[in-house]
């Protein structure tokens, strides 16, 4: 049995509560190993608000221990992570700007995001989209995703700034 860290895992980076949609992410993970998926995954993300039931969601799975939460990474492990992964997956069931996905493009990692208006907006290139509400749909996406290669992406050209930049321009904003 392999170690969680070995390259070619899914990854989901995001806060873990509620509106990341996680709990169904990791039944629907639960499915595709279930069905002979090969991916582990691996979440990076602090703890939020309601992360308990994320936690109580991943005990109640059968293969709990092929995922791996990170709470905290550096801008180093974070670009190590991305750099390891397969594919990305963000199963949000709502997102602001949705910044990870842009971090993934520039990785060159295949997307599955769940089909929401805002990731539809900003990702309209992404590789695959997921019914966010239907684990079966997820589950399927995931297995799509373990057969897609990593990618030089038409989005990278529309992606004009990277997220450190934007962060930037978030915070002179709102601090200002």
């Amino acid at each position: 049995h392999s170690s969680n860290d070995e390259p070619g895992y899914f990854l989901a980076v995001g806060t873990l509560e509620p509106r990341k949609n996680y709990e169904r992410l990791i039944n629907a993970y639960d499915q595709y190993v279930k069905n002979g998926g090969i991916k582990n995954l691996i979440i990076v993300g602090k703890f939020g608000w309601q992360y308990s039931s994320i936690l109580s969601a991943l005990n109640n799975i059968d293969n709990h221990d092929r995922i791996k939460i990170h709470q905290s990474a550096s801008d180093h492990e974070l670009s190590e992570h991305y750099s390891r992964a397969c594919g990305f997956v963000s199963p949000s069931l709502d997102e602001g700007y949705g910044l990870p996905p842009q971090e993934a493009i520039h990785y060159e990692l295949p997307l599955l995001l769940s089909d929401i208006e805002v990731y539809r907006e900003l990702y309209p290139d992404a590789s695959l989209w997921a019914d966010p509400l239907s684990t079966n749909d997820l589950t399927s996406g995931l297995h799509k995703l373990e057969k897609l290669p990593k990618t030089k992406s038409s989005v990278m050209n529309k992606v004009e700034h990277n997220w450190r930049d934007c962060a930037k321009q978030h915070n002179e904003v709102f601090c200002s």
